[in-house]
């Protein structure tokens, strides 16, 4: 009845986070246990949420005495989950209100679009998310990606300044578009926590005839800068296409949390609000995203610091441009 495996969670104080089970044969009914008691009594705080084939308890603002094993009874047969609850750390990166907020949706492990203008600070939320994915996960591996090599340079450098003690360890690396399909791509990759790649340099090495090929599910995190160019046939979308394969073709179990940032994520040259929703859609499909992360609780703050363009009518007299036009065209 089970799919996919229960996978064990670890969380920081104070975070949200989600046990998630799928099962087959459509909709069952399910019941989640915290030893003899039934998990949503035990706290205000914990919601048993399920729909057709995916069974979710929320544990909101998880604390010590929430961790535990967890137990989804489905019919005759049961499984058992491990929640880990940990001390939060001090964060290596400090974040406003309207960030955090951005952060949110990241932070319980979902995929998602983080949607802020420019200088709203999209890459050190995702530095923020990073930092606590790796924390959770000893074993995670990171990948962020742009699409030239000028604009992956400096988010390198911001990393290195920001995770001294991985850059110590020599555990960031940069591979960049112009780097030749050598032996040592497998080695940087295997042994680095956070990779700084182009889309290219990747699909490069996902292709099934590449000398040194990887699987995109060695990487637990992929964070995709500029994301609204996954659509068509962009590298963005080739990337994306692996990781749909291996959703949907393979039934891979494990697959990497998505997280996109852009500033928007453009219409297409759509001529209507329909057909920009439906670009809109599309891109989210592409990326596997069912929630956006926008500012609303935080707006105030956020202008502060950024500023959103206003909508403005421009008029113009068509008997000046039509002169200024026939001059140039005399003078020709």
């Amino acid at each position: 009845v089970f799919r996919e495996p229960l996978e064990d969670k670890t969380c920081f104080e104070g975070d949200t986070i989600i046990l998630e089970c799928v099962i087959e044969g459509g909709k069952k009914p399910s019941k989640w246990y915290k030893g003899d008691y039934a998990a949503r009594v035990l706290s205000d705080n914990i919601r048993d949420e399920s729909n057709d084939e995916t069974h979710k308890l929320t544990i909101l603002h998880a604390t010590r005495e929430d961790a535990g094993v967890y137990t989804i009874l489905i019919g005759d047969e049961s499984k058992d989950v491990q929640l880990n609850v940990i001390e939060r750390p001090p964060s290596l990166v400090e974040l406003r209100h309207y960030q955090s907020e951005l952060a949110e949706i990241a932070l319980r492990g979902e995929n998602t679009i983080i949607c802020a203008g420019t200088n709203a600070g999209k890459t050190y939320v995702a530095f923020h998310v990073i930092e606590s994915h790796l924390l959770k996960n000893p074993r995670g591996k990171v990948v962020f990606i742009n699409k030239t090599n000028i604009l992956l340079e400096q988010q390198y450098k911001r990393a290195c300044d920001t995770f001294t003690t991985l850059h110590f360890q020599g555990k960031i690396k940069i591979w960049k578009a112009d780097e030749d399909d050598s032996e040592n791509f497998g080695t940087e990759i295997a042994n680095a926590r956070l990779i700084f790649l182009t889309p290219k340099s990747l699909c490069n090495h996902l292709i099934e005839t590449a000398a040194n090929k990887v699987s995109i599910d060695i990487f637990t995190l992929i964070v995709l800068d500029e994301c609204h160019h996954t659509h068509d046939k962009s590298m963005y979308n080739e990337l994306m296409s692996y990781y749909r394969i291996a959703k949907y073709g393979e039934k891979t179990h494990r697959l990497p949390q998505i997280l996109g940032l852009t500033a928007s994520p453009g219409t297409n040259k759509a001529k209507d609000l329909s057909a920009a929703k439906d670009h809109l859609r599309k891109v989210m499909t592409n990326l596997d995203v069912t929630k956006l992360s926008v500012v609303q609780r935080h707006r105030e703050e956020l202008l502060q610091y950024t500023s959103i363009p206003e909508k403005g009518r421009l008029e113009f007299k068509l008997r000046f441009c039509l002169i200024k036009f026939e001059r140039i065209y005399q003078s020709t």
